[in-house]
């Protein structure tokens, strides 16, 4: 399934990026927290998802900005995704960490704790709780990723995955070997070491890898070369056939 996450196109109104979704074949969006749906703003869920009712593009997802360990409140978070008419909702395991200090054992232990009471609040209101798998976080390597999710042992609890620009191919890859049965839904985009953002299609050969490896998934995709609707529709393109060739392999 290919999708695609509007913070990709954080500067357009929702109206303005169904518009384009609907041209590059997007299946469905995961909305943005932090522009588009924020939490808390009831009428700005019910909008966007009365404007997906009459494009016909489903809105997937609510992509929060609600991070463990940070004192916030998760129950806007998941009154917002309700009124989007969303039953998965994205999390952050914490704040990123640009200073290159990782999250110790104790700081993931009262993360574990969070987010198990975060899943016992959603899975009240039958809502998935998906973290994000990023750099910086407490997910930032797959065992410190592993051990969350061991210790928060909830059954609506499940990862996103996205490759780390920082690591090669065989890393990223080792990296879904060891979180495979946590893994939901996939963001995609090609990045350079330095965060420099490429066309979809300058990744081709991991991303093939990465695909074979995920099997069939969600597959949104998470920001565009210069943020051009143009680079979308190749970006999506390619997807599409890198997807079918891997079912027809399959």
């Amino acid at each position: 399934m290919i999708c695609l996450t509007s913070v990709t196109f954080r500067r357009m109104k929702p109206e303005e990026i169904l518009r384009v979704a609907a041209r590059a074949g997007i299946e469905g969006i995961e909305w943005g927290g932090d522009v588009h749906v924020p939490a808390g703003d009831l009428a700005a869920a019910r909008r966007v998802r009365a404007l997906c009712e009459d494009a016909g593009i489903p809105a997937l997802s609510l992509g929060s900005y609600f991070f463990l360990n940070a004192g916030m409140d998760f129950r806007p978070v998941l009154e917002t995704a309700l009124a989007l008419g969303v039953r998965d909702v994205r999390i952050w395991a914490g704040a990123v960490r640009l200073d290159g200090s990782f999250y110790q054992p104790q700081e993931i232990a009262q993360g574990a704790q969070e987010l198990r009471a975060v899943c016992d609040c959603a899975q009240a209101e039958g809502v998935r709780i998906h973290v994000e798998r990023h750099r910086g976080t407490m997910t930032h390597t797959p065992a410190q990723a592993c051990s969350l999710f061991a210790q928060a042992q909830a059954p609506n609890l499940h990862s996103y995955w996205q490759p780390n620009p920082e690591k090669d191919t065989e890393e990223n890859l080792s990296c879904i070997a060891a979180l495979r049965p946590h893994i939901s839904h996939v963001h995609v985009f090609t990045w350079t070491a330095d965060n420099t953002r490429l066309a979809l299609a300058d990744g081709a050969d991991a991303w093939k890898r990465y695909i074979a490896a995920l099997g069939p998934r969600r597959y949104m995709i998470e920001f565009v070369r210069g943020e051009e609707p143009a680079q979308l529709l190749q970006d999506a393109s390619h997807l599409r056939a890198w997807l079918a060739s891997f079912a027809q392999e399959a």
